[in-house]
């Protein structure tokens, strides 16, 4: 769970969390309170290949009638709007083009403010009658909904039919979806919750998984204690990569500094790497390590403060301080947190004098009182939800600890969920390497789709994923997986005609020999590519005698591999060259041994 909803005390106890809100001194109120006029949300974070089943899963407990995704609306922009008003008005796309090029592609941009602020715009629309037409016509639908679609996350639920409150449709997979979108269903008191996919979430289970298969422990993740040493230590060395929330050069820099030490420090760490409260983080730092002394403008503060080494990092934080300086309940107090938040002055206005009175009253000075008030306004409109920011440190340390104590467990999940991504598996390829952990180059006999571990006697290694080679589709791998399972491949031909019935083509064929895919049956890439044409020409012919009725081209007295050529050495590529073609199907130089 991620959000206000993991301060919920019931949430923990009935195991919708793992965060104890008591132990991390999360405030409820933060969540729910009787002050608060629409319900929450309920923020969720599931692995990402499993959302669907979590939608799945509540259909079924609370009924199909009961449970629909959200419906967002498209609008029609500044430029949308001049190019489908355009295309009815008759105008060419070039001359629409035209005029759209002169807006700017930033937020905020509408075509009164272009007509006010770009001159060239202006005067486009000034020097034609038709131009003119087209712009009076596009600011009447500028703005309007265009197109419907489905919300990435959000999910409502009743403990009634739907229809009996709002209207639906389906959508187009079939899923009932709402007809009205979020901010309606909020005035109508409908419960809605983000069923979020969390690649991380996916990469602790894969993880999980190896550690079991490489070591037979079970480890369950939530059962990890705060104040691994190794964890730590790994951290105070700035070796980030890959790690949720820490990675990324900036952050980086600040966790080398920090030399985090609990799961607190962290949750401080995510909360404070923000544009507005980053520049708090050397004063955190400093005063962790005695160089400055925190200041306190009144006693009271440092009880609430002294986690954060005097300085305000969470929304609960704020609610704490009116609460015990001013006498507020936490529910007002939140109610104060949003006003400061959404800088609504009316609101601030009326509840600065309600705090004034009681300061006043708990012998708060008046000089004090402002100072504190001074204080608070800017942190609440950037300070940090609590809850969410441990949840985040939680996972934060998990993904540490696993990678400090299961290195090449963590490392293999982690290029096997991020396989498509070119720049991560590099990046994480090369933390490898770092790590000293082997990279096997791919292996038509070897690997899988994703990456896996090999072991060999005492030392282990992290095998390249067929999948991650460009070009290379999954069911052509799960094909070459299926047919290798009884008989290994031997032969370039061979293996062309074996999986020419999963789509195999030349593009995949060059991808796997460039990528030394099939160097276990011939470390000559140049002899693979020199025959390539001829194999995949072989397997066609194979394939249309197979359709004709026969079992091979040879008839059934003589195998095909009998048929198959040797391939006469040629002078082999060189180590630049296999370099420059590793790097071309998978981002990256792989092989490790000489040729």
């Amino acid at each position: 769970m991620r959000g206000s909803a993991a301060g919920s005390l019931v949430s923990y106890a009935v195991g919708i969390t793992d965060v104890d809100p008591v132990d991390y001194g999360l405030t409820f109120e933060r969540f729910l309170n009787p002050e608060r006029i629409s319900m929450p949300d309920v923020d969720m974070d599931f692995e990402d290949a499993r959302r669907e089943e979590v939608i799945q899963y509540v259909q079924e407990k609370y009924g199909k009638d009961r449970v629909a995704q959200i419906v967002t609306f498209g609008t029609l922009g500044a430029k949308a709007a001049l190019k489908d008003c355009g295309r009815v008005l008759g105008f060419a796309p070039s001359e629409t083009d035209l005029m759209c090029k002169t807006i700017p592609q930033l937020p905020g941009w509408n075509l009164e403010r272009a007509y006010a602020e770009i001159p060239d715009f202006r005067n486009m629309v000034d020097a034609d009658t038709r131009h003119h037409n087209l712009f009076e016509t596009a600011k009447t639908v500028e703005g309007l909904a265009r197109n419907s679609g489905v919300h990435a996350a959000g999910v409502v639920m009743s403990s009634e039919p739907l229809v009996d409150y709002i209207p639906l449709y389906r959508g187009n997979d079939g899923q009932p979806v709402t007809a009205f979108e979020m901010g309606i269903l909020e005035k109508l008191g409908m419960l809605k919750m983000d069923f979020l996919g969390l690649s991380n979430l996916t990469v602790l289970a894969r993880a999980v998984e190896n550690i079991k298969q490489t070591r037979g422990i079970d480890l369950n993740v939530q059962s990890i204690e705060d104040g691994d040493a190794k964890t730590y230590e790994m951290l105070a060395r700035g070796e980030t990569a890959g790690v949720f929330q820490l990675e990324g050069g900036g952050m980086t820099r600040w966790v080398l500094q920090l030399k985090p030490a609990s799961i607190r420090e962290l949750a401080a760490m995510v909360a404070l790497y923000r544009p507005g409260p980053m520049e708090h983080i050397p004063r955190f730092i400093d005063t962790k390590f005695g160089r400055i002394k925190p200041h306190y403008l009144d006693h009271r503060m440092e009880t609430i403060l002294s986690e954060t080494y005097g300085v305000i990092v969470y929304q609960d934080q704020v609610m704490q301080l009116v609460q015990a300086l001013a006498g507020f309940t936490l529910g007002k107090a939140d109610v104060l947190r949003r006003a400061m938040g959404k800088k609504d002055a009316k609101a601030l206005d009326s509840m600065k004098g309600e705090f004034m009175e009681g300061t006043e009253r708990n012998k708060v000075t008046a000089k004090v009182a402002e100072e504190v008030w001074g204080l608070l306004l800017p942190f609440a409109g950037y300070a940090f939800n609590k809850a969410h920011a441990v949840c985040y440190a939680i996972l934060s340390y998990q993904t540490a600890y696993l990678k400090a104590n299961y290195p090449t467990e963590y490392m293999a999940a982690l290029l096997s969920v991020y396989l498509e991504k070119e720049d991560k598996v590099t990046s994480f390829i090369d933390e490898c390497r770092r790590m000293k952990l082997r990279v096997l180059p791919p292996d038509i006999n070897e690997s899988t789709g994703g990456f896996t571990i090999e072991s060999s006697g005492k030392s282990e290694a992290i095998r390249f994923g067929l999948v991650a080679i460009k070009g290379v589709g999954e069911s052509l791998v799960e094909g070459i997986i299926s047919e290798r399972a009884n008989i290994p491949f031997t032969h370039l031909y061979e293996f062309a005609d074996r999986t020419k019935p999963y789509g195999m083509n030349r593009t995949a064929l060059e991808a796997l020999i460039k990528a030394g895919a099939l160097d276990s049956i011939e470390r000559n890439r140049k002899n693979l590519l020199e025959y390539l044409d001829g194999a995949l020409a072989f397997a066609d012919a194979q394939h249309r005698a197979r359709t004709a009725g026969q079992d091979s081209l040879f008839g059934d007295s003589e195998p095909a591999s009998a048929s198959y050529p040797n391939l006469p050495p040629v002078e082999p590529f060189t180590r630049g060259e296999i370099l420059s073609m590793e790097k071309e199907v998978m981002g990256i130089y792989v092989s490790d041994h000489p040729l």
